[in-house]
């Protein structure tokens, strides 16, 4: 999660290596990520941006944004509002 959608991966106040098994849902693009209170405790109240890159092994790898969009942070409640 970055707070600007310009802001270098390297940047983003929060990173998440996820990777799905093989699976029939997965091979359509299909998964359920979970960030637990550990993870965002410390996350200010605003709006953040997200994406999803899928990284293909090579030199150098290819990295691919499979989707991305905004979530707004709440205090006691995150409601996601992608694109």
């Amino acid at each position: 999660m970055k707070r600007d959608m310009g802001d270098a991966d390297s940047d983003a106040i929060l990173q998440k290596n996820i990777v799905f098994p093989a699976s029939p849902q997965s091979e359509k693009g299909e998964g359920t990520l979970t960030l637990d209170s550990t993870e965002t405790d410390g996350l200010e109240p605003g709006i953040y941006f997200y994406d999803f890159q899928r990284v293909m092994p090579g030199i150098p790898p290819v990295v691919k944004t499979l989707v991305s969009g905004k979530i707004s942070v709440l205090p006691d409640i995150t409601r996601s509002n992608g694109s």
